[in-house]
């Protein structure tokens, strides 16, 4: 008896800790979405792509997706709420989450267009179920004619000037204005960055083109709005380039004593003066001159002694009247940007109508080989590049360096404007 009982009773042993480390509740709910947070989205991605799926080992975590939100068009504002489940990155979510985009264009600038992608709609406002991986483009379209942005690839010319200096340049990839910043676009940023708590300064409130009706400084636009802005300085450029990146949700480029600069009045001077420029924001800037003169000679192959875009060197008047609003065709006046043939890369008066500020103190140039060469230390002159409607024909050459005083009475003229460049 003894040999059959012992057995027995190891047996009810072993079942009675079976049903001890058993579980009693089932399987983990992957429905559970962990609870809502918040917060706003900037038209970029909003996280990273992932696999999805359970993100654990079965052990209670429930399944976890991304929601992946890209803008195309023009610039625009979108929020995400919740921006992810509590607990998670942004743009990760648990399964079954209701997540709420909102797009909103730019005053002035931008208006949604719609969503496509895993949702395809015309309503500003869509509401996304989080059951797997999601991934959404809202588009934009643009308020606003002439602000184009052309990409420009890297590559290596001979940088070579009128006074016959030269060296070779190696240039990284960047885009630049299609046109030079027109009076209209000028203005929207202006009133944008002196307006509610910005907290813009400029010293002069710029002027549409050239002297129509006397002096109007900061005149709303008229008809004259494509004109190139004018009667602005270096200081005002820089600090305008800023605002329009803090704008458009861009990082600013132009810091000083680490803090983004907003005054271009002459109190401030000294520090605008002195600003460094932050390579790896991507906001807007001025042009370094081997970028100015890189793109205006269409990457290096245009000779240096043409105007951009022309078929032949500055002394031959019906090729530089085909690309440039010049002393001999301009009656001394600026014209809507865009009226002359583009260069190589569809860019228009590179030469002529305004002189271009760029980033760089004019210098010596270099005696070897440089990679995104520029001079930084603005003391006296910066340069100007591509001539006005008040040049004679050399000046319209891509490799005609100008130097122009940095103080303020020097620098506001009615013949000197800009062109935007930032990261591709």
């Amino acid at each position: 008896m003894k040999k059959v009982i012992v057995p027995f009773l190891m047996l009810l042993l072993v079942l009675f800790a079976f049903m001890m480390c058993s579980p009693t509740d089932g399987t983990d709910n992957p429905t559970d979405d962990g609870g809502d947070g918040g917060g706003a989205g900037d038209g970029g991605d909003s996280g990273d792509t992932g696999d999805g799926g359970d993100s654990g080992d079965g052990g209670g975590s429930a399944a976890v997706y991304t929601l992946t939100v890209r803008s195309g068009g023009e610039f625009g504002n979108v929020s995400i709420s919740p921006k992810s489940s509590a607990g998670l990155p942004d743009g990760t979510y648990f399964y079954d989450t209701d997540v709420t985009l909102t797009a909103r264009g730019i005053e002035k600038f931008s208006e949604f267009l719609n969503w496509s992608g895993d949702v395809n709609s015309s309503e500003r406002e869509i509401i996304i179920c989080i059951d797997a991986n999601k991934a959404v483009t809202v588009t934009f379209g643009s308020l606003m004619e002439k602000r184009e942005m052309i990409p420009v690839t890297g590559g290596t010319y001979t940088q070579q000037s009128n006074s016959g200096q030269s060296f070779s340049h190696t240039i990284s990839g960047f885009s630049i204005g299609k046109y030079e910043v027109t009076y209209e676009l000028w203005h929207a940023v202006y009133e944008w960055a002196t307006s509610g708590d910005h907290g813009y300064h400029f010293q002069n409130a710029g002027l549409e083109g050239w002297l129509y009706g006397g002096y109007p400084f900061g005149r709303d636009p008229t008809d004259n709005k494509y004109h190139p802005v004018t009667l602005i300085n270096w200081r005002d450029c820089i600090v305008w380039c800023n605002a329009y990146s803090e704008m458009m949700g861009l990082k600013p480029v132009y810091i000083h004593a680490s803090a983004v600069l907003r005054d271009s009045r002459d109190d401030n001077g000294t520090n605008c003066n002195n600003a460094t420029c932050d390579w790896s924001a991507n906001g807007y800037r001025l042009p370094t001159e081997g970028e100015w003169q890189f793109a205006a000679s269409n990457r290096g192959a245009t000779n240096w002694i043409y105007a951009s875009g022309a078929t032949n060197g500055y002394f031959d008047d019906a090729a530089c009247d085909e690309v440039a609003w010049y002393r001999g065709n301009s009656d001394l006046k600026t014209h809507p940007v865009g009226e002359k043939k583009a260069n190589g890369l569809g860019l228009h008066d590179m030469s002529g109508n305004v002189w271009e500020v760029c980033w760089d103190e004019f210098a010596v140039y270099p005696s070897s080989p440089k990679t995104d060469y520029s001079v930084s230390v603005h003391n006296w002159h910066v340069i100007s590049r591509g001539g006005s409607s008040n040049s004679e024909a050399k000046c319209l050459s891509v490799g005609f360096r100008e130097g122009e005083h940095v103080t303020y009475i020097d620098h506001a003229s009615v013949y000197t404007g800009f062109r935007l460049v930032r990261r591709p």
